[in-house]
């Protein structure tokens, strides 16, 4: 792909055919992606994109007659265009000729106090029951693209050292890719991680692990009053949510404390008496902003070509929301048993490469 510019530039993308555009953006990580077998990988240039022309093409090969030798490959006369919209013809919301598009950027919050995994009555749990969840025997656990935290906060004043955290808690989460932490604020730079966890936890057979560390005295010279979090990390699968990992129960914990010394006890919940001052994040939905307009915006506008095109943006500002992940999905489109499939379609951007919106493809579909 050509990097983007300054000046927004008109670009030809072509790909293996897909049911889907999507545009993401703000605090989404970079590789969020999917993809499998026959998908093509997004383009992993920051941009702002727009859709405009759209062509689905497929490719059959037609059979060798006796005694035939072909060149390896297809030519163009082989092609066949299955569709095609330029969407000069439409007009949003009242007219989007079979296309939809949502919203997806509304993530439910996952860390609350239950007794679904628990190491006694009640524990502060990342993780949620889902009855979609199928390829969970239990449906419970935790899904995709997770950054849930839960923070709160300890008086240290006139507190002796060694300071220490400690907690009991149980953790199944996939190995190397899915990750607890303990995190605690520097205030000359950000949240430092004292622990890292990932996988079964206890690994024999007890129900719970416990474990303590020591906030560092540099941290606590600089401020009495420390915050502290929990923070559940998930990657792009491998999850109780899409089944790829059906024993996954997520993080509680329990019994957290925080002492000075060896007796002087700062901090402590059982979690028995609810959320307490516990602050957990939330993930509300941003907002579906795909529409068909005409010379959109100038900061992502294609000079050469002033005709519709699908655009994400803001409609008053012309701008892209943080954490928005709004994704396009054209018409079911019949591929009359292609043995090869292709999508072209133009895009119109024009973004730093230290933003993090970007785009990506992807495709679906059934068999009759």
């Amino acid at each position: 792909m050509t990097a983007p510019s300054a000046v927004p530039a008109c670009l030809r993308f072509v790909a293996p055919i897909l049911a889907l555009l999507g545009l993401l953006g703000g605090s989404a990580p970079a590789g969020a992606y999917e993809s499998g077998p026959t998908a093509a990988a997004p383009d992993r240039t920051p941009g702002r994109s727009s859709g405009d022309v759209v062509k689905l093409s497929s490719l059959r090969a037609r059979p060798e007659r006796a005694g035939e030798r072909r060149a390896p490959g297809l030519s163009s006369a082989d092609t066949l265009t299955v569709y095609h919209a330029d969407f000069e013809g439409l007009v949003s919301p009242s007219n989007e000729g079979g296309w939809t598009h949502g919203d997806k950027s509304g993530i439910a919050t996952a860390w609350h106090v239950a007794s679904t995994v628990a190491c006694q009555g009640n524990a502060l749990w990342a993780g949620l029951i889902d009855s979609s969840w199928t390829g969970d025997p239990d449906r419970h656990g935790y899904d995709n693209n997770w950054e849930q935290t839960a923070t709160n906060y300890v008086d240290l004043t006139g507190a002796v050292s060694p300071a220490k955290i400690g907690f009991k808690h149980r953790m199944n989460l996939e190995t190397g890719y899915d990750f607890g932490r303990l995190q605690v604020l520097d205030l000359d730079y950000d949240w430092i991680t004292l622990a890292t966890f990932t996988g079964a936890i206890p690994s024999g057979s007890a129900l719970c692990d416990t474990f303590s560390i020591q906030i560092p005295d540099s941290i606590m010279a600089k401020t009495p009053v420390v915050q502290f979090r929990f923070v559940l990390s998930t990657d792009i699968q491998g999850s109780s949510a899409d089944g790829l990992y059906p024993n996954g129960e997520g993080w509680s914990v329990d019994n957290v404390t925080v002492r000075a010394g060896a007796t002087d006890l700062r901090f402590f919940d059982d979690m028995e008496a609810g959320i307490g001052t516990w602050a957990v994040s939330t993930f509300p939905a941003v907002g579906d902003f795909w529409r068909v307009s005409t010379a959109s915006n100038t900061q992502q506008l294609c000079t050469t070509n002033l005709s519709k095109a699908w655009t994400p943006s803001e409609p008053v500002s012309g701008s892209l929301v943080v954490r928005m992940d709004d994704q396009l999905l054209s018409p079911r489109i019949p591929l009359s048993g292609a043995d090869q499939v292709f999508l072209s379609f133009d895009v119109y951007r024009a973004l730093s490469f230290s933003s993090c919106f970007y785009y990506s493809t992807a495709f679906r579909s059934k068999k009759p």
